[in-house]
């Protein structure tokens, strides 16, 4: 849970904090701050390894310090462990600790779990921030001393109240998950947002994903963007793959598919396996993808899955039904073309015999006898009495509907195109 006082991350901060210390050794001392801020690394040994060997717990510190980073001198985290032991078994907890986390990564020093508590705890027990926080690590992971959630939440809150950063995101994780504490959300929020306000980005990170889920604050998607770009623009993989989601959704953002893809694929790059799932079906821009989106649904999930599966089979029987109706309408057409064709001809006998019926009554004129129209006209109505065809209609699909986060969502397919509502 949570991260680790990431192995000697504290060292650089705590450098040369020990020369404020025993200012019998004031020139010295002076002498090693004016080396160090001019980057005069040989300079500094030479003043620093006399006063080491003199049994000056802040040369000792010092010393250890230069073999560990390499500066001055070739880097040997065993020499380092050397000269950090020595400041330690003088007191000095930023040595204790330094101890402590040689022994837990097993730089310069054989792995030895419990030896790292032994000398954390001295560290701790001084007040030390750091150590306060690196024993709560070993305890939440059982590491050195049996696993004790409620004795990690201790130390963890010792340290927080400190204001170690570290200390305060694991203290809010604890409130968030109920390990050691008892579960509270809003809890959970105060020691984050201590924690996101110095920088740190799981902090930050975790901050923004309670706001968007309204746990122990009130749900603002602006609010979570915030955060999540905050942690995002550090590195941070699952910042950046939410980042991405909530510009691909519009959520809290103007919707911008290209900043989701952005931030997506930074994640993806990073190993982070859920933008690796999502980073194909995002480039998409299907309109399935679109309003599975739009509703909540959040891709490489089930319930997403599940979303674009209704939707294809929706569009996959309406399709079935456009084909059928596409044979119908060609058949359709061609009675129509016969239909015409008939109505072309007997219009065209019509006039024939129309004709003929003139002719007829010209000569019965002459012949004294009164023309007989029944046989033409009799045939040119039936002619023209023959049915006309009747176009098929075009499918109609039903409505379906779809539960998402955002509720019920109801879909209709007419035309080839659906529409959610």
């Amino acid at each position: 849970m949570g991260i680790k006082g990431t192995t000697m991350k504290k060292l650089l901060l705590t450098l040369f904090a020990v020369l404020t210390l025993h200012s019998a050794w004031a020139g010295p001392k002076d002498d090693a701050r004016a080396a160090r801020d001019r980057g005069d690394h040989a300079a500094l040994l030479q003043i620093i390894r006399p006063q080491a060997l003199k049994g000056e717990v802040w040369a000792q510190y010092g010393l250890g310090d230069a073999y560990r980073i390499g500066k001055g001198v070739a880097q040997d985290y065993a020499e380092a462990h050397k000269w950090y032991k020595l400041a330690a078994q003088q007191g000095l907890a930023p040595a204790q600790v330094n101890i402590g986390l040689s022994y837990a990564d097993g730089q310069g020093v054989t792995r030895d779990y419990a030896e790292a508590v032994k000398w954390l705890r001295q560290a701790a027990q001084q007040g030390d921030a750091t150590g306060q926080y690196n024993l709560g690590w070993s305890y939440y992971n059982g590491q050195g001393v049996a696993q004790d959630y409620a004795e990690a939440v201790k130390w963890y809150r010792l340290a927080a109240e400190q204001g170690y950063a570290g200390a305060q995101y694991n203290l809010g994780l604890s409130y968030n998950n109920g390990q050691g504490v008892v579960q509270d959300y809003a809890e959970a929020v105060k020691w984050h947002r201590l924690a996101a306000q110095q920088g740190l980005a799981p902090a930050q990170s975790d901050l923004g994903l309670m706001h968007f889920r309204g746990q122990g604050v009130k749900t603002d998607y602006a609010e979570a963007v915030k955060w999540y770009r905050l942690a995002a623009q550090q590195g941070d993989a699952r910042a950046q793959y939410a980042l991405g989601l909530m510009h691909d959704g519009g959520i809290g953002v103007v919707q911008d598919h290209a900043s989701a893809t952005k931030w997506i694929r930074l994640a993806a790059q990073q190993g982070y396996a859920p933008a690796i799932q999502t980073e194909e079906q995002i480039g998409d821009r299907t309109p399935e993808h679109e309003t599975c989106y739009k509703f909540g649904f959040v891709a490489g999930t089930t319930p997403y899955s599940e979303c674009r599966l209704k939707i294809d089979v929706a569009k996959s029987e309406y399709a079935q039904r456009q084909a059928a109706y596409e044979l119908e309408k060609q058949r359709y057409q061609e009675e129509q073309r016969r239909y015409e064709a008939r109505v072309a001809e007997v219009e065209r006998e019509k006039e024939r015999r129309k004709y003929e019926g003139l002719m007829k009554f010209g000569l019965a004129l002459m012949g004294g006898k009164s023309p007989n129209f029944t046989d033409n006209l009799n045939s040119a109505n039936q002619a023209m009495g023959w049915a006309t065809p009747t176009p098929p209609a075009p499918p109609v699909m039903r409505n379906f509907t779809i539960m998402g986060p955002k509720g019920m969502t109801t879909c209709t397919i007419t035309e080839n195109i659906y529409r959610c509502f």
